[in-house]
């Protein structure tokens, strides 16, 4: 027999999920939105204005359910992105992963997004007639490339990601190249 106050109790809670999973995709929209505009105001020479937005950000990602999924996971690698990309910019350490409170196959696909970034910013570094800095950022993404290529990646997002790294660091390589014969 079908007891219709039964059904009422299930749409309470169906709803309730709904209602927390739009709040988690706003939350992740606005966190996502945010890292972005934290890289950007690195590309900016803005770094203060990024590392207070990324202090932020790591408080508004620690209010977040930690089973979220989707879109939240996008947020979370654009934030080790900007993360990365401020403490690579300042000469500071990484943040582990621990410290940025992410899994490590997320912080894995945010630094393999950070090269792209870097390839980015040895364009900026290049048309400065930066060298020395075109050279770091070659031989950052050379070592994260040795690291990464001890993992068994699957063939799954960080896989593709992974690759995009080995493109990132041709990028540079050309550029470096190009400002080896024009010297």
């Amino acid at each position: 027999m079908i007891r219709p106050e039964a059904f009422q109790t299930l749409r309470e809670e169906l709803e309730q999920q709904d209602a927390l999973r739009e709040e988690i995709i706003k939350q992740s929209r606005d966190l996502l939105k945010d890292a972005k505009h934290a890289v950007y105001l690195v590309h900016q020479r803005e770094i203060r204005k990024a590392q207070d937005l990324l202090a932020s950000l790591k408080q508004r990602h620690a209010t977040i359910s930690p089973n979220a999924v989707g879109a939240y996971q996008d947020a979370l690698e654009e934030y080790v992105e900007a993360a990365c990309f401020v403490a690579f910019v300042t000469q500071d350490d990484l943040p582990s992963h621990e410290n940025l409170g992410v899994p490590a196959e997320t912080y894995l696909c945010g630094l393999s997004d950070l090269t792209g970034e870097l390839a980015r910013r040895a364009v900026f570094a290049a048309m400065q007639k930066d060298k020395q800095e075109v050279k770091r950022i070659r031989a950052f993404i050379d070592a994260l490339q040795g690291e990464l290529v001890q993992f068994h990646l699957r063939n799954n997002l960080l896989r593709k990601k992974y690759d995009s790294i080995k493109y990132n660091l041709k990028k540079v390589e050309e550029i470096l190249y190009d400002l080896e014969l024009r010297a």
